[in-house]
């Protein structure tokens, strides 16, 4: 993101003088998808969390879908509760460590403990699953996704559209993996290399994301499809209570307990 802050200030700076809308601009002009997509950004980035609400489609993995609260920026961090069919699981994220929240089972095992720690930099090995979660946060960020496709995708206005009771403007972009995550300027150099390292490990070579924005520059929602080894992998994310104030905490050392400890297959109950 700081590598098109200038530009996105400049976008944001001539649509307040220049009268543009979610809907057109100046004379009636119809501003380009890469001008919404920056004055978005500005507007997501300055808001800095949001109440979020997801379904996933994984080819892997299956169907899941969850609810909880996401803050980006310059730290990331997420606490939701996951529903995978076969039963739901708190899933809480802060600096890259993954807390998963235990069965009834573990917990007794443990000592009364009620989550599971996974840190990726301190696993040997460590649990796939948990991993993959640890960027969460950053794939689910909307501000990284605005800002790189603004500045590296193939983008389209697909036209006006209501979700709910809302007013929006559906756009689309598409772009490769790497192109995406080599243009995400608000990752750190370690966040860069480990959101890269979980999309090719799923074997991701394209994305393509559906954003709706509605008429404060917000974005309602976002649809992202990635091309993966085994088919095609969805997350659908609605954002509300856009800029609410989250404060997401790792749970206390006395209630956790390291990942490995856990009986194998049995990570996440």
């Amino acid at each position: 993101m700081r590598r098109i802050r200038t530009a996105v200030a400049v976008a944001a700076a001539a649509a307040l003088l220049g009268g543009a809308t979610a809907c057109g601009g100046d004379g009636g002009r119809e501003r380009t998808p890469q001008e919404a997509f920056q004055a978005s950004a500005k507007v997501m980035e300055a808001a800095g969390a949001a109440k979020v609400a997801l379904v996933r489609q994984d080819p892997a993995d299956g169907p899941s879908s969850g609810s909880g609260v996401l803050s980006w920026g310059s730290k990331p961090a997420l606490d939701l509760v996951l529903d995978r069919g076969s039963g739901e699981v708190a899933v809480r994220t802060l600096d890259g460590v993954v807390y998963l929240g235990a069965d009834a089972a573990q917990t007794a095992r443990m000592g009364g403990r009620r989550w599971m720690k996974f840190d990726p930099e301190k696993s040997s090995g460590g649990n796939s699953e948990a991993a993959g979660y640890s960027t969460w946060s950053e794939q689910l960020d909307p501000v990284s996704d605005l800002a790189a496709l603004a500045e590296v995708g193939t983008l389209q206005r697909l036209g006006e559209e209501r979700l709910g009771d809302v007013h929006t403007v559906h756009y689309r972009g598409t772009a490769t993996i790497r192109a995406l995550v080599g243009a995400t300027g608000d990752l750190t150099a370690a966040q860069r290399v480990s959101v890269l390292g979980a999309y090719l490990r799923q074997g991701a070579t394209s994305v393509t994301a559906d954003i709706w924005i509605n008429d404060k520059d917000e974005v309602v929602q976002e649809r992202k499809a990635c091309k993966v080894a085994k088919g095609e992998a969805i997350t659908s994310t609605r954002y509300s209570e856009i800029g609410t104030e989250v404060n997401i905490q790792a749970p206390l050392p006395d209630d956790t307990f390291d990942l490995a400890d856990a009986d194998p297959g049995n990570a996440t109950g």
